[in-house]
């Protein structure tokens, strides 16, 4: 108990000065190359998760809900190359506090409940959960660096790591259905709010789109979903693929989309027979009794009173 509570304690101290250090690296304009110096000491004597060093880095500063300061990208580039922050984590501390999910709660009330009851206190337990008014750009930059890692190979370095970016990038699949879906419904509505957040949409969402082809062409994916432990990992993410590819113009990827869901993904998941039979007889059964040519109703013509008309009908027959 008491290793418990001293384990907590220290993590949280180790947040409160991550959170400090974050600030002082945007006021005092931290230089990249300062930054790769300082950050090896800080993390070696008050180290953090991964998770956590990425949500000090990318969430909104007391002072500052606009959008992330520009210096931040390339500190997230050099965590990245240390090991401090990996993809999952970025993906995460990205949708937490994306700007979209202004629209999304807006919407649902609440679209991750667990994350909300998280971040109402914070990292460092205080405070509410803010949000970005404006993450369009970080997001995009973000999704590529991602792509970067995994072509690199250290996006997914074991099953683990595969499953847990498996389930992130299915929470975002459902971001951008929930926000696009909510502006089709929202026909009357602040116009000037949804114009920016619609550009929001289209800005985050294309740069999403290569990192899900990237990533459902990724054979160690395929190998970690198809493991009998991954199903709940696995049907999260199919329902989501389909739900998301619904709201996609058709082109060519979004059949590359299709084809992983539809094939990839079923096969690991093989419908049960017993409850297939049932289904088809049940089936056979109900277009019997009601396809038959007995059922059909032909309506009588209607035939018009009028002399013309008449004319018409007897010369027909």
């Amino acid at each position: 108990m008491q290793q418990s509570i001293g384990a907590r304690r220290a993590l949280r101290d180790a947040a409160q000065y991550w959170a400090k250090f974050v600030s002082q690296c945007i006021v005092k304009r931290l230089e990249t190359n300062r930054f790769n110096e300082f950050i090896p000491l800080v993390h070696s004597q008050h180290p953090l998760p991964p998770i956590l060093v990425a949500e000090l880095f990318l969430r909104p500063q007391p002072y500052n809900e606009v959008s992330l300061d520009p210096r931040i990208p390339p500190y997230i580039q050099a965590l990245s190359q240390l090991g401090y922050v990996d993809a999952s984590s970025i993906l995460r501390a990205l949708y937490k506090y994306s700007s979209l999910q202004l629209k999304a709660t807006a919407q649902t009330g609440s679209l991750d409940s667990r994350d909300n009851e998280q971040g109402q206190t914070g990292v460092n337990g205080t405070g509410r959960l803010r949000r970005w008014r404006s993450s369009a750009w970080v997001e995009e930059f973000m999704f590529y660096h991602v792509i970067k890692m995994m072509v690199e190979g250290t996006a997914m370095r074991d099953t683990k790591a595969a499953l847990q970016l498996c389930h992130v990038i299915s929470k975002w699949m459902e971001l951008f259905t929930l926000v696009s879906t909510s502006f089709a419904a929202d026909v009357i509505g602040n116009l000037q709010q949804n114009s920016q957040l619609r550009d929001e949409l289209d800005v985050s969402r294309a740069a999403f789109i290569p990192l899900l082809l990237r990533l459902v062409e990724t054979p160690l994916l395929v190998r970690a979903v198809s493991q009998p432990f991954a199903k709940g990992i696995r049907k999260h993410f199919s329902r989501s693929l389909s739900r998301f590819i619904q709201t996609l113009q058709p082109a060519p990827f979004v059949d590359r989309l299709e084809m992983f869901r539809t094939d990839t993904l079923a096969k690991l998941d093989p419908i049960d027979k017993k409850n297939q039979a049932a289904a088809n007889a049940a089936m056979d059964e109900l277009l019997e009794t009601t396809v038959g040519l007995d059922n059909f109703v032909i309506q009588d013509i209607p035939i018009s009173n009028t002399r013309v008309a008449l004319y018409i009908y007897l010369n027909a027959s």
